[in-house]
């Protein structure tokens, strides 16, 4: 009974690993259909499926490699090169160059064991796409030793650089006078024959611009009411010399009218344009100015008795400039064209005789907001009276007006000299005058009246005494 029973036992595990057997040898049959430790390329394809009498069946197909990358199985070796054909055509119409693959398409038979999953076509074409490299040959320019770009052909590239000079010739030219005699390219330029895909390629004026600005990318700012080239500069983080540097050919950014177009893009060139050029021009000769005294006149009565005039020297230069900055400037002649006329003038040294009292008033009802002596930092040459615009002000004392206009931080200010030019008074930030140069006022007539001009941070007076020229506190004039 033992023995029956090991014999049954035994004859259960064998019929379990035939099972096993079974299912292992039924899963290996769905694998990856692509090559793998199983497959075999051969050196020749023979039909899909190949058996001999007594072997299991081999599966022959091709693996299409780009290079030496696999991109799929296929059974249509004619098909895959029908699509590789398709997308060269493709590329020849929409780009008009002779377009060609890069890498090379090769097909290698393998054999396996194993039904293979063929690549389906629409794959295969997408990974052509994907990986393949689709080149032209065109022309890359050289710029001492490094490749900055690529252009069609040969006589583009050499066109190309006779037309930048042409161009930078005429610019140099706009100005009056200036005659070119030559343009130079300082760095060594060369040419060599590339593969390079077609939309590398550069037309002329791209090819221009990364040139002569080091990009051809292009920032522009349209000019709107108001602008300055500052402005500009500053709202785009950078100073005004990288906008003058960005926009080399535009001569007036002083004088921008809205609507223009600014490049925003600061120039870094690949090559330098030295020109040789003839300067013809005209160079003024300064006049000299005499002075004459008129002992009939106030200090303030100029009369001019000659007007000055320039003379004139015609001169021819020879001028060397680098991308329009000067480097060399030799003179090669002069020849005067006219002399100056001497500027005459006369100046009144007549004194101013004494008037008033001597007393001085406070000119204006206000309130205090600065005396006189240091004031941040700085010195404070008279007094500050806060009042509403319009306030009448009034001298101080009698005397005579020796100047009544606007003078930059006064704004509009009126000076009187009270005798002699001894003691003279100030009164500043008006807002109009009353009174006119060589007029006579007395103490209390209103002279103008307050206001907030020139460099003020509100309405008042600054009132002034000057003693011989010096500034003196005038709180300790006005009597208790």
């Amino acid at each position: 009974m033992n023995t029956l029973s090991d014999l049954s036992q035994l004859r259960r595990i064998a019929f379990f690993l035939l099972a096993v057997l079974l299912c292992l040898s039924w899963i290996s049959t769905q694998g990856e259909a692509l090559p793998s430790d199983g497959d075999m390329f051969v050196a020749d394809a023979g039909s899909r499926a190949d058996q001999t009498p007594g072997s299991s069946p081999h599966f022959s197909f091709h693996a299409a490699l780009l290079d030496e990358s696999v991109i799929g199985l296929t059974d249509n070796m004619e098909r895959v090169e029908e699509i590789l054909e398709e997308a060269l055509r493709f590329r020849r119409i929409t780009s008009g160059y002779e377009v060609s693959l890069q890498e090379s398409l090769t097909f290698e038979p393998f054999r396996s064991n194993n039904p293979p999953q063929l690549t389906p076509i629409e794959e295969l074409r997408a990974r052509i796409e994907e990986q393949g490299t689709f080149v032209t040959h065109a022309i890359g320019i050289i710029v001492g030793g490094e490749q900055v770009g690529t252009v069609r052909d040969l006589s583009s590239a050499e066109a190309l650089l006779e037309q930048i000079k042409e161009d930078h010739r005429v610019m140099r030219e706009e100005d009056e006078g200036v005659v070119v005699e030559s343009v130079h390219i300082l760095e060594d330029i060369s040419f060599v024959s590339c593969p390079v895909e077609p939309c590398d390629i550069k037309c002329s004026d791209a090819m221009g611009q990364v040139l002569l600005r080091g990009t051809d990318k292009v920032v522009e700012h349209k000019v709107e009411s108001g602008d300055t080239a500052w402005g500009i500069a500053q709202t785009a983080g950078m100073s005004v010399h990288d906008l003058e540097r960005a926009n080399p050919g535009s001569r007036d950014l002083a004088r921008l009218q809205p609507g223009d177009r600014i490049n925003m893009v600061v120039a870094d060139p690949h090559i330098t344009l030295r020109t040789e050029e003839r300067h013809r021009y005209t160079r003024p000769i300064p006049f000299a100015v005499e002075t004459r005294e008129d002992s009939d006149a106030y200090p303030w009565e100029r009369t001019v008795i000659q007007a000055g005039r320039q003379g004139a020297i015609s001169v021819e230069a020879r001028v060397i400039h680098e991308d329009g900055e000067e480097l060399e400037r030799e003179i090669l002649a002069e020849e005067r064209i006219s002399d100056p006329v001497t500027h005459i003038v006369s100046h009144g040294t007549k004194t101013v005789p004494q008037h008033g009292s001597g007393q001085f008033i406070v000119p204006a009802q206000g309130r205090l907001t600065s005396g006189f002596g240091p004031r941040r930092g700085g010195f404070h040459s008279g007094i500050d009276l806060a009042m509403p615009v319009g306030t009448p002000i009034r001298a101080a004392d009698g005397g005579m007006v020796t100047s009544a206009g606007w003078q930059g931080a006064y704004g509009r200010v009126v000076f009187i000299d009270h005798g002699g030019g001894e003691k003279v008074t100030v009164y500043a930030h008006l807002s109009r005058f009353n009174v006119s140069v060589g007029d006579v006022v007395a103490q209390g007539d209103v002279i103008g009246y307050s206001g907030n001009s020139g460099r003020s941070t509100g309405p008042h007076l600054h009132f002034e005494i000057r003693v011989n020229g010096t500034p003196r506190n005038p709180i300790n004039y006005f009597p208790n």
